[in-house]
C-alpha cells in the first residue's frame, strides 16, 4: 500500500510538471493557452494594467465595467487638474472591484473613488469567469489571482493563472509591443478606451431584470467600508444606456433605492439629453460624442462638492487655454432634465 501511494503521488507530481511545462511552452511560443481568451498584446485591458503599474497618487479613480473604461473619459478630468485613472474592466462586477481595490488603493491612494454601477454587475445570473478572465490574461501575477480564482471554479482561469504566473516569473511580456488601435477601440492614457463608431441602428430589446446577489451587495459594501479607513471619498453612479434600453429595465427605482441606501449616488439615466443613434455606439456604451456630454456633467457634479469646488473653479479657467472641457460645459452642462 505504502509502494502504491508512493508511485500514485510521484504520477501526479509529474503530471503538474508536464502540465506547466506545455503552458510555459505555448507561452513562451505565442500559442493560446486553452484558456479562450486574449492574451496581453491584443486586449486594451493589457494596456490599463500597464499604465496602473507606471501610476502614481491620483485625486480620481473610476473603476467598474466596460460602462466605466468606455464612459469617464481620463483627459477631461486631467484637463481640469485632477489627477485621474480609469480602473474599468469588462464585466467587472463588486467583487472584483474589491479584490483589485485591495491590491492597489495603498500605492494609488485617491481621494475620491467614482464606482460605475450597474444592476447587471450585481446580479446572480453575472458570468463571474469572463471578468476573471479578462484580468489575469492581462495582467502580471498578483497575489489576489487566488481570490479570483476561488469566486467560480474553472479550468481555463487555472491554465490562465498558471500562465500568467509564468510570465511573470521569467518576463517575456517585456518589450511586447502594445498597439493602441484594435479594431473600432483607440485606447487612451490611463484607462479610457474611446470607439470610432459614430453611432448605432436601433434593435429590439426586450425587458431586462436581475436578481441582486448578496455577495455582490457585500463587496460593495466592503469597499466602501474599506474606503472610509482609508479617508477616501465614495460616489456611485450609474452611467446613462440608450433610453429605449433603460426603458425595459425592470425596477430600476428598487436598484436606486439599494444604491442610494449605501453610498452618495446618481443615476445619470434620463438627466441629460442623448439620442440614441447619435450618442451611443452600440445599446449600452457611449460613443465620443455621447461620452463628451456626459464627461461634462459628471466634472460638473464632482466640481461642485464642497470638498472640490475651488479646485473644479481654478481648473476650469486654466483649461479655458485650450478650449477643450468649458466648450463641453457650455453646451452640454446645462442639459440635465
Amino acid at each position: 500500500m505504502t509502494l502504491f501511494l508512493k508511485r500514485f503521488v510521484s504520477f501526479l507530481l509529474l503530471c503538474v510538471l508536464v502540465y506547466v511545462v506545455l503552458i510555459g511552452i505555448m507561452v513562451k511560443a505565442n500559442i493560446q493557452p486553452p484558456i479562450h481568451h486574449n492574451l496581453p498584446a491584443a486586449n486594451i485591458t493589457g494596456l490599463m494594467f500597464r499604465d496602473l503599474h507606471l501610476a502614481q497618487k491620483t485625486d480620481l479613480l473610476f473603476v467598474g465595467s466596460s460602462h466605466s473604461y468606455r464612459g469617464f473619459d481620463t483627459r477631461v478630468y486631467d484637463s481640469l487638474g485632477w489627477n485621474s485613472f480609469n480602473m474599468g474592466t469588462s464585466s467587472q462586477t463588486p467583487r472584483h472591484t474589491l479584490a483589485l481595490l485591495e491590491n492597489w488603493l495603498d500605492s494609488i491612494q485617491p481621494q475620491l473613488l467614482v464606482f460605475e454601477v450597474h444592476p447587471a454587475t450585481f446580479s446572480s445570473q453575472m458570468d463571474l469567469v469572463e471578468a476573471n478572465l479578462n484580468i489575469m490574461a492581462n495582467e502580471k501575477w498578483q497575489p489576489y489571482f487566488m481570490n479570483l480564482l476561488l469566486m467560480d471554479i474553472d479550468l481555463r482561469m487555472l491554465n490562465l493563472a498558471v500562465a500568467a504566473r509564468i510570465r511573470n516569473l521569467m518576463d517575456w511580456e517585456e518589450g511586447m509591443p502594445f498597439d493602441t488601435v484594435m479594431g473600432t477601440d483607440r485606447y487612451i492614457l490611463k484607462g479610457y478606451v474611446e470607439s470610432t463608431k459614430k453611432g448605432y441602428d436601433p434593435q429590439h430589446t426586450y425587458g431586462k431584470g436581475w436578481d441582486i446577489d448578496s455577495q455582490q451587495t457585500k463587496a460593495l459594501q466592503e469597499i466602501i467600508r474599506l474606503a472610509k479607513i482609508k479617508g477616501i471619498e465614495v460616489m456611485l453612479m450609474q452611467l446613462p444606456v440608450t433610453g429605449s434600453l433603460y426603458a425595459t429595465y425592470n425596477n430600476p427605482a428598487g436598484f436606486d433605492s439599494l444604491m442610494n441606501s449605501l453610498a452618495p449616488y446618481q443615476n445619470l439615466n434620463g438627466r441629460m439629453e442623448l439620442v440614441d443613434t447619435i450618442h451611443f455606439y452600440d445599446s449600452n456604451h457611449l460613443n465620443p460624442a455621447g461620452a463628451a456630454i456626459v464627461n461634462a456633467v459628471v466634472a460638473e457634479i464632482i466640481g461642485t462638492r464642497a470638498k472640490w469646488k475651488k479646485d473644479y473653479k481654478k481648473g476650469l479657467r486654466a483649461s479655458a487655454l485650450v478650449g477643450h472641457v468649458p466648450a463641453l460645459l457650455s453646451s452640454n452642462g446645462s442639459g440635465q432634465k
